[in-house]
């Protein structure tokens, strides 16, 4: 299967247990299948303000998709981030995550 563009990728699918995985893993992550049968958590934490102006002005965001083979393999990757805390917005500079691979790391400078 291949990924052209997030957007491309989470119009075809199908976002599942949206209050279930807010409530129990938290507001930035959102759970999707695809009709293939592949299975994404989408991560999105906005960039840090500091000051009135980025808050005024800011709209970039980290964004994440750790995709998994089953419903069982991603809920163990949510737990796996919730346990261990694991920071998200963190995959690309430095830290690599073996345990939630494949996934896609960016954000929208």
């Amino acid at each position: 299967m291949a990924i052209h563009s997030r957007r491309e990728f989470l119009a075809e699918c199908e976002q599942m247990y949206k209050d279930e995985v807010r409530e129990r893993y938290g507001r930035d992550y959102d759970l999707y299948k695809h009709p293939s049968g592949v299975w994404a958590i989408y991560y999105c934490e906005s960039f840090p303000c500091f000051d009135s102006y980025d808050y005024a002005s800011e709209d970039r965001c980290y964004r994440s998709l750790i995709f998994a083979r089953s419903e069982e393999e991603i809920f163990a990757k949510l737990d796996l981030i919730k346990e261990r805390n694991m920071q998200l917005t963190y995959l690309g500079a430095g830290r690599d995550y073996e345990e939630l691979e494949p996934y896609i790391n960016y954000n929208d400078r």
